[in-house]
């Protein structure tokens, strides 16, 4: 058997699922700025309706990557694009050295690798790397700065 790549440090996205009210700003702020065409999230909410008449309820989840502690997509990567920065904990992506077999794409148990058929060449959420998550000199990045149910607490 193979080396399990292990992440030592992983990294993740706080998420109070209490204060979401599903209205996908998150969803579309990271849109923006990853400048993703139609078809392509890199963060997406779902919604689910539990309960029935007279108590029913409805919670929302906004998710990207994991950044796993073992993350398959890491490990089937032929190419070695996909990778664990070891730095920061998050599982990231080289552009440059991806041969767009789609391999990780299909691995994840999260569904979140995209395979952009376009430039036969995968891409992902970069852990807030950019200015997504975690904005400059403490400020918060564009998705918590999007977000109404953070700005409501």
């Amino acid at each position: 058997m193979a080396d399990v790549k292990e992440n030592k440090n992983p990294q993740g996205f706080y998420f109070n699922q209490q204060a979401c009210i599903g209205c996908r700003t998150c969803q579309v702020a990271c849109k923006d700025k990853n400048d993703l065409e139609v078809g392509y999230l890199f963060r997406r909410v779902e919604s689910f309706e539990v309960g029935e008449f007279p108590k029913p309820a409805t919670f929302h989840y906004s998710g990207a990557c994991n950044h796993c502690h073992t993350p398959a997509c890491v490990e089937v990567c032929p190419a070695g694009a996909t990778y664990i920065n070891e730095e920061d904990g998050t599982v990231q992506h080289d552009d440059e050295a991806c041969i767009g077999c789609g391999y990780c794409v299909k691995a994840c148990p999260y569904g979140h690798p995209v395979l952009i058929e376009e430039l036969n060449v995968v891409h992902r959420c970069d852990g807030h790397r950019s200015p997504c998550g975690r904005g400059e000199a403490g400020l918060r990045g564009s998705l918590s700065h999007a977000c109404f149910g953070f700005w409501a607490h």
